[in-house]
């Protein structure tokens, strides 16, 4: 049995998976712990002015970003049309949700040294290794100078562990299309190689910072953990990476 590399993931193959599954009953990241990536956020940097979500998926993360600044200018960015659909029908009512277009249309609505913060939430993962250098380049130029740059992506990812098999074709391939794994070491020589000066990079769990029942949930799977000995039981893990860059001045 074949495991589908990234080199299988063409973009028409790619197209195809993400026009299905923004129509399927699935829960995004961004669903389940998107507010408390703004709230990790915010503690780091300063969200304001004008935001960019690259790859914006089913337009939740603009959802969180348009309620938590409303005084600022929120974009989203998609290679998938059927994600920007969904997305522009899920912010209709949100007036500071600008504009959102698919890459396609990219060069014609942004300017470079345009934006103050990129959004890259859940992304690179699912990027060939070409497609990775140039996003990066893409994002360095829209980004004004001391622009940031967010990265988050699943921490030191397992990929055959999460793959799932098709009897047709007598292959397997990760469950939601990630090609690539990342530590935090990998993370800061990738945005360092691509002109960004990496601020902060780390692993965590968001949903830490989601609401405050998490908040309590994990600080007791850390307590039961680190001081009454119940690691098996209890496991406190980080499993997601985030990575805050600026570009040069």
């Amino acid at each position: 049995m074949k495991f589908k590399e990234e080199a299988d993931w063409t973009d028409e193959v790619t197209q195809r998976f993400w026009d299905n599954m923004v129509t399927e009953d699935v829960l995004y990241f961004t669903e389940a712990v998107g507010l408390g990536i703004l709230k990790l956020l915010k503690q780091k940097i300063e969200l304001k002015g004008k935001i960019l979500d690259y790859g914006c998926g089913n337009g939740t993360m603009m959802v969180y970003l348009s309620k938590e600044n409303p005084e600022n200018e929120i974009y989203g960015l998609d290679f998938s049309q059927t994600s920007v659909e969904t997305s522009i029908r899920k912010n209709a009512g949100n007036k500071n949700v600008k504009k959102i277009i698919n890459f396609s249309e990219m060069d014609k609505n942004f300017e470079d040294n345009s934006f103050d913060v990129v959004l890259l939430i859940e992304t690179i993962e699912h990027l060939r290794t070409d497609l990775l250098t140039n996003t990066l380049s893409i994002i360095n130029r829209l980004l004004k100078p001391g622009g940031y740059i967010v990265v988050t992506t699943p921490f030191n990812e397992d990929l055959k562990a999460h793959s799932i098999y098709c009897p047709f074709c007598d292959a397997a391939h990760h469950h939601m299309q990630h090609v690539q794994s990342f530590t935090i070491e990998r993370l800061s020589t990738i945005l360092k190689n691509h002109n960004f000066i990496p601020k902060d990079v780390n692993n965590t769990d968001f949903s830490y910072y989601q609401d405050k029942v998490a908040y309590y949930k994990l600080h007791t799977k850390w307590w039961l953990k680190n001081k009454l000995g119940f690691s098996k039981q209890m496991p406190f893990e980080k499993k997601h990476l985030y990575g805050i860059a600026q570009k040069s001045l």
